[in-house]
């Protein structure tokens, strides 16, 4: 995940979003999740109320409501209604995966695919 992505994920996750970043790999996964706590840091956001990074459970909250969530197992990608899933490295899979996941995307949410 690039610095900019990062900082758009967190500025909507901030305007109180709920975003999922769904990885191929647990590897992957934990890239983003310091990636994002990195990237709130250096900015000196002090919008973050909480960085988990308890293996699996990895989310960053904030006090608007929004939550960033990070999952590399489509079956726990936890509830419907999203607003934005953000779909990193995922590789040659990204078509069938892409609409699975549309079952936990909100009315009006995005499905973003890192290219």
């Amino acid at each position: 995940m690039n610095r900019y992505t990062a900082a758009g994920l967190l500025a909507d996750a901030t305007a109180g979003k709920n975003i999922l970043v769904f990885a191929r790999s647990v590897h992957v996964r934990r890239d983003a999740v310091e990636e994002l706590i990195h990237a709130a840091v250096e900015s000196g956001d002090s919008r973050v109320a909480r960085a988990s990074r308890a293996n699996g459970m990895e989310k960053i909250t904030f006090p608007s409501g929004g939550k960033i969530s990070f999952s590399c197992d489509q079956e726990a990608v936890g509830h419907p209604g999203m607003d934005i899933i953000y779909l990193a490295d995922l590789g040659d899979d990204r078509f069938p995966l892409s609409l699975e996941l549309l079952n936990f995307i909100g009315r009006g949410g995005e499905l973003i695919r890192a290219d």
